[in-house]
């Protein structure tokens, strides 16, 4: 993210178009030229001299490293409370956005609800399809912040509950963002049903803030399960490989399962998987991945 500006402090700002947008400190990134820089300068310093996003992210890791659970512990507060400000402020700035006399859409060409779906549940009635499994060297980059984002929302989903997300990337393919499942999503024991909306207003909202991240997959944990998939997440991950198949290009599309050594996640890992619909054949090829994390 080198370029990029980091916010200062906290305050509303609103666009030349009049909408309000939520400015987190040390949260809140903007690319070089967006119109917040010009019109608030004082706000926002270059990330190489200003406060580091990934600075918390960091200190969470160590501490979970050496086992201080105090300073563990009230890391992980200021981190909810940054995390739960800023879902607020992308389904604030969804609502305001659907207000808007003008007409918005998605960085995706594909409806929101079509491309979050459910990631522990069958595809739907449409019909599947054909899978076929591959051995293969597929890498998948997944950013230290999306990795923490992960961690952060299996440690909160309550006790024997899946939770998941959105994976979004960048133009270079890396899962740079992972959300979670938004305030209307459904969540119990081996279920979970994300809230479409809110993934579609935290696309739009980093869109907004010259992040060109799109959706690309999803990842959903599994409390009392292994890395492997089920049947109905590798339906899934194939269903999402055919609807994004023009959108994706090359790139394949990806599931993600955490799996945690202890039941409050305080140890976790992540599966990898990938996906490819063949345009000829219409085959969905699924392989194993390997995960490189990045930052």
């Amino acid at each position: 993210m080198t370029g990029m500006f980091i916010a200062l402090r906290t305050f509303t700002a609103r666009t030349s178009g009049g909408r309000p947008f939520e400015i987190l400190e040390g949260i809140t990134r903007i690319a070089p030229g967006h119109e917040f820089i010009a019109k608030f300068p004082d706000a926002f310093a270059a990330m190489e001299s200003g406060f580091n996003r990934d600075e918390l992210e960091m200190a969470i890791t160590a501490a979970h490293a050496s086992g201080d659970r105090e300073t563990l512990a009230v890391l992980q507060r200021k981190y909810r409370s940054l995390a739960d400000r800023g879902s607020r402020s992308a389904v604030a700035h969804d609502e305001d956005a659907r207000r808007d006399t003008k007409p918005v859409r998605s960085t995706s060409s594909t409806p929101a609800a079509a491309r979050v779906g459910r990631p522990s549940e069958p595809a739907g009635a449409a019909a599947a399809p054909r899978i076929r499994w591959r051995a293969g060297n597929e890498v998948v980059r997944v950013s230290s912040f999306a990795w923490s984002q992960i961690g952060w929302e299996t440690q909160h989903a309550g006790h024997g509950h899946e939770t998941g997300g959105a994976l979004l990337v960048d133009d270079g393919g890396r899962i740079a963002h992972a959300t979670g499942p938004g305030p209307d999503a459904h969540m119990g024991p081996g279920f979970i049903s994300l809230d479409a909306n809110y993934v579609f207003g935290v696309e739009r909202s980093l869109h907004d803030l010259g992040l060109r991240y799109s959706f690309a997959g999803r990842w959903h944990s599994h409390p009392r399960a292994g890395g492997l998939p089920s049947s109905a997440d590798v339906d899934n991950l194939a269903a999402c490989a055919e609807l994004l198949e023009r959108e994706l290009g090359d790139r394949p599309a990806v599931a993600l399962i955490a799996t945690a050594y202890s039941e409050d996640f305080r140890a976790a890992s992540l599966y990898a998987y990938a996906a490819r619909c063949d345009p000829i054949t219409r085959v969905v090829e699924i392989t194993t991945a390997k995960i490189v994390e990045v930052s």
